[in-house]
């Protein structure tokens, strides 16, 4: 299997995530995680960082639909940290990340 597929299949575990969160959140932390299994933060292509960071953001708001507050923003963290070096700082997907970030840390 080549990237495109790999990138593909997290894409779509994502999605299945963000229709998931409000519905069933432990199955949306599932698809979150695998999504998030095989991506680096580290990776040289900045598609596979972004994705390695979205997957971060859907466990985060899984984690939060679960009542796990510390563990989501935990997790919001460490994407906002990885969006905040590849992305500029006017971007909407870091402003997304960081909104997420204060609502996981709000008692």
């Amino acid at each position: 299997v080549g990237p495109l597929v790999d990138r593909l299949r997290v894409r779509a575990l994502l999605g299945l995530s963000a229709l998931q969160v409000k519905g069933d959140a432990a199955a949306a932390l599932r698809h979150a995680t695998e999504a998030a299994q095989g991506l680096s933060a580290e990776s040289p292509a900045l598609d596979d960082r972004l994705l390695w960071a979205a997957a971060r953001l859907a466990q985060a708001q899984a984690l939060q639909a679960t009542g796990q507050r510390q563990d989501a923003a935990a997790a919001a963290a460490v994407a906002v940290a990885q969006l905040q070096r590849d992305q500029m700082p006017t971007s909407p997907r870091l402003a997304h990340a960081k909104a997420m970030l204060v609502a996981a840390r709000r008692p």
